[in-house]
């Protein structure tokens, strides 16, 4: 979910602009999804708003936006600093590249470089436009998909079938608490299933002993 990444990206830097002086402002757009790694795209997020905020005019701006067609979802980044001429621009995501002005840091260490690496990785394209004074703009091009909560509910069944599906219990025996939230959010159509949450094996059969669930998801570790 693009907002939801776009919004944590965000929260991390909100101190960082502060600092600055510097207004983040986030155009709402559609509830889209893109086919990425979770984790990944906001560390690329980050990256770019770090830079779009360390290299700004002190109390200027950066805006955030993105619209979806054909498939593709297109993420723009822009801020009001002093832009990059159209010969440091090329070199922007080249390892360690500097500009001659010490004000200008092309390449920004490896973040720049890495969060190239790590857009392809995921079969996406990361660009840039900028000019002298007119700021800078990063496009980040993903492929679009569907809400996978949606797409898992549209496919578990008729209404009758998940009428039936009543009183009955699940134990998720899992440690990390963002696959115990998936299962929660895939459950919460489902309200005549009980959900059980163990993150320690010794608790986790203790509660299979207790409740005698329908179905127990194990971590495989």
């Amino acid at each position: 979910a693009l907002d939801d990444v776009v919004a944590e990206a965000v929260a991390s830097e909100r101190t960082q602009a502060a600092e600055r002086a510097i207004q983040i402002e986030v155009e709402p757009g559609p509830g889209s999804f893109v086919l990425a790694d979770r984790q990944r795209l906001r560390q690329v997020l980050t990256y770019l708003l770090s830079n779009a905020i360390r290299f700004n005019d002190e109390g200027g701006s950066v805006r955030i936006a993105w619209r979806s067609g054909d498939g593709r979802t297109q993420l723009q980044i822009s801020d009001t600093g002093q832009g990059i001429s159209p010969d440091h621009l090329q070199s922007l995501f080249a390892v360690f590249e500097r500009a001659d002005d010490a004000s200008i840091d092309v390449g920004a260490g490896l973040g720049l470089p890495l969060a190239k690496a790590l857009t392809e990785a995921m079969g996406g394209t990361i660009t840039a436009e900028s000019a002298p004074g007119k700021g800078t703009t990063v496009t980040i091009d993903l492929a679009s998909t569907t809400d996978p909560i949606g797409a898992i509910d549209r496919l578990s069944g008729s209404e009758g079938e998940r009428a039936a599906l009543t009183d009955r219990t699940i134990l998720c025996i899992e440690d990390n608490l963002a696959n115990i939230a998936l299962v929660q959010g895939i459950l919460e159509h489902r309200p005549g299933v009980t959900l059980l949450r163990a993150m320690h094996g010794g608790t986790g059969v203790q509660l299979a002993i207790d409740h005698r669930p329908d179905l127990v998801l194990l971590d495989i570790h």
